[in-house]
């Protein structure tokens, strides 16, 4: 089976297809993409979500782009939460500034080995960076999220010269 898998609802661009088709090859067994290109409202909904979890109440049921008062709130005490180590819990973007919105930012899991798992994926996305196939703008291995973020910033296609012979 060829990795990474991508999950069903993930969004992607034709730039990230390039990305994910260059550095496939240095990925592990189990890597699955589970974000990439998201719109300002799917930003929100993700703030929405996460801030259910963590029991945040909302004033009303239904939160969308425009209830910025509502989702806010729930963004800043999200971004208030500490782990048990003293750090962020979570980093999300506001709706609008997110890197996924801009089509270069990927979420990938370890659905074999999980967090451990995301340190190999890391892992895979500095060794292409070393061998010139991409260039990494930023990443973080998000430990509340279990998931690995990378912003790619320039991916390198390889590909044979086509070779055309007069007749």
């Amino acid at each position: 089976m060829a990795y990474p898998k991508i999950r069903e609802s993930v969004k992607m661009t034709p730039y990230l297809n390039l990305v994910i088709s260059e550095i496939q090859s240095y990925l592990p067994a189990g890597t699955v993409v589970t974000s990439a290109f998201r719109t300002k409202e799917d930003q929100v909904r993700i703030i929405v979500n996460y801030a259910r979890k963590e029991n945040f109440k909302f004033s009303k049921e239904n939160i969308e782009l425009g209830d910025k008062q509502e989702w806010g709130k729930a963004l800043k005490h999200l971004r208030s939460l500490k782990d048990k180590n003293g750090k962020k819990k979570y980093h999300i973007a506001n709706p609008g500034t997110s890197k996924h919105q801009t089509g270069i930012a990927l979420d990938l899991i370890h659905s074999i080995e999980g967090v451990k798992g995301l340190k190999k994926i890391r892992n895979a996305f500095h060794k292409a960076r070393a061998d010139k196939k991409i260039k990494i703008k930023t990443d973080i291995i998000e430990i509340k999220q279990k998931c690995y973020h990378v912003e790619v910033e320039t991916v390198r296609l390889e590909f044979e010269p086509l070779e055309i012979t007069a007749k």
